[in-house]
């Protein structure tokens, strides 16, 4: 398994994504703590709130955007 590249590519390709994942909820935390500071949000609840339904979103739409690009990758011919 190690012997063949395309393994080690996917391997640092899902770390890439899965740190990138870890970024993004870092900043939106920030982001969102920022309208808290300017009266804009009432209290952390509502940011912690409104991160969730954030990522309930997120998750299960990026899930699907990559299912419909795999299966539409498996029946586009290469050369298009």
């Amino acid at each position: 398994m190690c012997s063949d590249p395309k393994w080690i590519f996917l391997f640092f390709a899902a770390s890439i994504a899965h740190f990138i994942t870890y970024l993004y909820g870092s900043y939106l935390v920030l982001w969102l703590n920022s309208f808290e500071t300017q009266d804009q949000l009432s209290s952390q609840q509502d940011v912690k709130m409104i991160f969730s339904r954030m990522t309930l979103v997120a998750i299960p739409s990026t899930m699907v955007t990559i299912f419909v690009m795999a299966f539409a990758a498996d029946f586009i011919k290469p050369v298009y």
